[in-house]
């Protein structure tokens, strides 16, 4: 693994400095040491260092906060922290409110991208200030994604179905129409999205009447639009 540092007090002296790795070694063992040569080349500690999600480990963020450093990182999907705030979003979205904080716009003047930050002040377990923002395009572009998805997700359980209303099917019980519906969901990653279910019991070879996508019931369409949302979350640490 090769990074590259240009500061600011060396490019004007027009020198850059680059700092060779092991690619044996995990990112998460190597931001202490990287954190530390910078400070060391800029003989201060006080500027941001920015990383992504491997720098946010309890060791690595006291260990620079203690030297009296800042950092900005993302917060890793796993925490505790994001699970709340996306169980917030969900379930009571109204209790959050949003400022605005940037608009990007077009060279002919129309919004490309439109970023919002909550207002509520957030904290990390550790201490450190968390902010969530959301952007407009990002949400756009999931919504997007998402739609393909479902719609090779719904595909893929037609085939299924065509396939289960042959004669020399191979799915001869529930649990195995079951096992293959699931399949398709995972691989399409629409589980949350699609729901499938059965309008006819299922007895003898009737079994291609239970795949049926059923994309459209409130509950699920409500969910879907708010995990559009969530999705289009970023948390930074300041």
């Amino acid at each position: 693994m090769t990074q590259a540092f240009l500061v600011e007090q060396l490019e004007r002296q027009q020198t850059e400095q680059r700092v060779w790795m092991s690619g044996n070694v995990a990112d998460d063992q190597t931001h202490q040491a990287t954190w530390k040569l910078m400070a060391e080349l800029v003989q201060r500690p006080d500027f941001v260092y920015v990383a992504d999600r491997k720098l946010a480990t309890t060791a690595n963020r006291n260990e620079i906060a203690r030297r009296g450093g800042r950092f900005i990182t993302v917060l890793p999907a796993t925490r505790k922290e994001d699970t709340d705030f996306r169980t917030t979003l969900r379930e009571k979205p109204d209790t959050i409110p949003w400022r605005e904080v940037y608009r990007l716009t077009n060279e002919d003047g129309s919004l490309r991208d439109l970023f919002r930050v909550c207002s509520y002040e957030h904290l990390s377990k550790e201490g450190y200030r968390l902010l969530w923002f959301h952007s407009q395009g990002k949400a756009e572009s999931d919504a997007a994604t998402r739609s393909r998805r479902m719609q090779k997700a719904i595909q893929d359980c037609t085939d299924l179905r065509e396939r289960l209303q042959s004669a020399r099917t191979r799915f001869r019980d529930r649990k195995k129409v079951e096992t293959a519906v699931a399949a398709i969901l995972e691989a399409r990653g629409v589980s949350d999205w699609l729901q499938v279910a059965s309008s006819h019991s299922l007895s003898g070879c009737s079994y291609a009447d239970w795949v049926e996508v059923d994309s459209c019931r409130d509950e699920v369409a409500e969910v879907r639009a708010a995990s559009y949302f969530a999705d289009s979350l970023h948390s930074l640490r300041a």
